[in-house]
């Protein structure tokens, strides 16, 4: 196992904070460089002054706005980043009590870790993919193998680079 989460400031996920951090680390690798959407959740953190997500669901539309367009920016994707933000809160919130190790934590089958990650906006198929590649090669996270299969080399070949020659998760 290589460990890419400190080159690439991927938050630790044993905390609640960091667990929540790494799922908005996922939301936001799109349209930009992975050590940016990885850094993004300390920034969006210190100008919102938490990511609680039972804080974040009931601070106003226009703060959290703000905090995500005001120079420099949080994301190039402002408005698009920020509706995810809101809604995948208003989701961990709801249905993870919070913390985001509770969509993990009962060893799910592949698919259902796929199946809740995609229930967050902003996380499609490849993205959760991504996700659970990380969680279980680089933080051990135990998924339970069933018939669906994750090819790291073909989802994301700059992460297969990293740690070739895996190219699928390790199943529990």
């Amino acid at each position: 196992m290589r460990e890419i989460s400190n080159e690439l400031s991927i938050p630790n996920i044993s905390t609640k904070g960091g667990a929540n951090a790494f799922v908005l680390g996922i939301i936001f690798n799109q349209a930009q460089r992975a050590n940016l959407a990885w850094s993004a959740p300390s920034k969006l953190r210190k100008r919102l002054g938490t990511l609680d997500p039972a804080k974040v669901v009931a601070m106003p539309r226009s703060a959290i706005r703000a905090a995500f367009r005001d120079p420099p920016a949080i994301h190039r994707l402002t408005n698009v980043m920020a509706k995810y933000f809101e809604g995948a809160w208003a989701h961990l919130a709801q249905k993870y009590r919070g913390d985001a190790r509770n969509i993990w934590s009962d060893s799910p089958t592949a698919r259902e870790l796929l199946d809740r990650l995609t229930e967050f906006p902003g996380i499609g198929p490849h993205k959760a993919e991504v996700a659970i590649f990380l969680l279980t090669v680089e933080f051990g996270i135990p998924v339970v193998k069933d018939k669906m299969r994750i090819r790291i080399d073909h989802s994301c070949p700059a992460l297969y680079e990293r740690y070739a020659p895996i190219a699928e998760p390790y199943y529990s």
